[in-house]
């Protein structure tokens, strides 16, 4: 007679993975914040709509609302007011990011070797730089990457409830 072993798995919520969370570093909770923003920025439409622009502007204000550093907080709220957004185009919202990004990476003492060139080859799917002149198409997301996309939305909604619920 044989024997089976049964194992489970804890869900992705579980209470590990929570306090996993919690415990997340400044910067990893950075990296994060950086990368839901970068990745929800190439999938912006070219010619976006009002609507498009209420529901981009409140994805960054959520992001920002999530920081957990009151500092990381000042800093991103004096940098909007002095540069207003771009949302007319996705290479002008990308723009404003990446230079945002740069401005914040140059504050924290970080080398800034990541080029724009760099920028849209990893986070806008193409092989040039964006065009708003010349491209009124979507941005193209791979299955792949819209998988990264949902995981880095669902940790992000995850760290932002933790803040919620901590304050």
């Amino acid at each position: 007679m044989t024997s089976t072993t049964t194992t489970t798995t804890e869900p992705a919520t579980s209470t590990s993975t929570i306090k996993t969370l919690q415990g997340c570093t400044k910067k990893c909770r950075g990296r994060a914040t950086w990368i839901y923003l970068h990745t929800t920025g190439a999938s912006y439409p070219e010619s976006p709509t009002p609507d498009d622009i209420k529901q981009e502007l409140e994805k960054l204000n959520c992001a920002i609302r999530s920081l957990r550093c009151d500092t990381c907080y000042e800093h991103a709220i004096s940098y909007i007011q002095r540069y207003t957004p771009d949302l007319s185009c996705n290479a002008k919202w990308n723009r404003w990011m990446f230079d945002f990004h740069c401005d914040v990476n140059k504050r924290i003492g970080y080398p800034n070797t990541f080029t724009w060139d760099d920028y849209v080859s990893k986070y806008t799917c193409k092989t040039s730089p964006l065009q708003c002149e010349f491209s009124n198409d979507k941005v193209a997301i791979s299955r792949e990457a819209l998988d990264v996309y949902v995981l880095m939305f669902v940790i992000f909604i995850v760290i932002w409830l933790l803040f919620v619920h901590n304050k």
